[in-house]
């Protein structure tokens, strides 16, 4: 296992700052935000309509995450509870190790070959799946992790009717069509958003 621990130095530094500035916890999007605008400037802010490098840049962020929270409870120091939607700051409890060395998620994101090992032909089978097999919590939470990308994507917030989202949904693709300058990639990406919103609208019995 490769987790390349000076990679990610200056980014571990940069979360150790911004972490304890929200104490009631940060989503990964707006945490992303943050670090691609100044003074860190350390991702590219136009990554969310390149599906490998939305996929790369969420992999940084959770292999130096995982490796900031190594540190932290090897000193006894702090938690950090890492989920898509809320990253946050936890107390530092004894059986806290052990649990952090027992997880799927923490193995995943500290393997670094399977960042060198995932390419533009992998990665949009990965945004489909990936969440599914490796979500560290079961059922509602990988359904919300799917469901925080794929309002992103279409640039919507729920609540809201299956109309209002087909007509967000015929938007993005008309904003996105590649003879407009998009491309089919970020066209395939809206359209398993939708997907992924529809399915929760009918799940929650939204009106028409």
């Amino acid at each position: 296992m490769t987790s390349y621990p000076e990679h990610n130095q200056p980014l571990q530094d940069y979360l150790a700052e911004i972490l304890p500035r929200y104490t009631d916890g940060i989503s990964e999007y707006e945490l992303i935000r943050l670090l691609a605008d100044k003074p860190y400037q350390f991702f590219n802010p136009n990554i969310l309509g390149d599906s490998l490098g939305l996929y790369q840049t969420h992999f940084i962020l959770f292999n130096a995450l995982y490796q900031l929270r190594d540190n932290w409870l090897a000193q006894q120091a702090a938690d950090i509870s890492i989920h898509c939607m809320k990253i946050q700051i936890a107390d530092w409890t004894a059986g806290s190790a052990g649990l952090a060395t027992n997880d799927e998620l923490r193995r995943y994101y500290l393997d670094w070959d399977q960042f060198k090992q995932t390419g533009e032909r992998q990665v949009e089978q990965l945004l489909n799946q990936f969440w599914r097999k490796f979500a560290g919590e079961i059922g509602m939470a990988d359904q919300d992790i799917q469901i925080d990308s794929a309002l992103e994507v279409l640039g919507i917030t729920l609540p809201c009717t299956h109309k209002q989202l087909h007509y967000q949904y015929r938007k993005q693709l008309h904003l996105h069509h590649p003879d407009k300058g998009g491309s089919n990639q970020k066209t395939r990406q809206v359209t398993q958003a939708y997907r992924v919103v529809k399915r929760r609208l009918n799940e929650l019995n939204q009106p028409a």
